[in-house]
């Protein structure tokens, strides 16, 4: 396994146990309910954004799929950054 991927999947690994979205998968794919989501989240003591997000990179659901479940972070990330990510400057606090 390349170091990229392997980083890539020891990140994914810390956030959500594979073994556990694999059985999570196994059990529910291909109808993921919010309900679903909530319970494994609950269980793992996680954000279920987090496993949207998993499901949505492992390309097991949409990426318009519980949108209602993500969290904007865009303002929290910005606050100390002097760019967006897309090259637009972000205001800086004063103070």
């Amino acid at each position: 396994m390349k170091q990229r991927k392997r980083a890539s999947w020891n990140a994914a690994n810390s956030l959500v146990p594979q073994h556990e979205l694999d059985e999570f998968i196994k059990a529910c794919a291909p109808r993921y309910s919010e309900a679903r989501i909530n319970n494994l989240a609950t269980r793992l003591q996680i954000h279920p954004g987090i496993i949207v997000g998993q499901l949505q990179h492992r390309r097991e659901m949409s990426y318009a799929a519980h949108r209602k479940l993500l969290t904007k972070i865009r303002d929290l990330v910005t606050r100390f950054a002097f760019t967006d990510g897309w090259g637009q400057p972000v205001p800086q606090l004063l103070g």
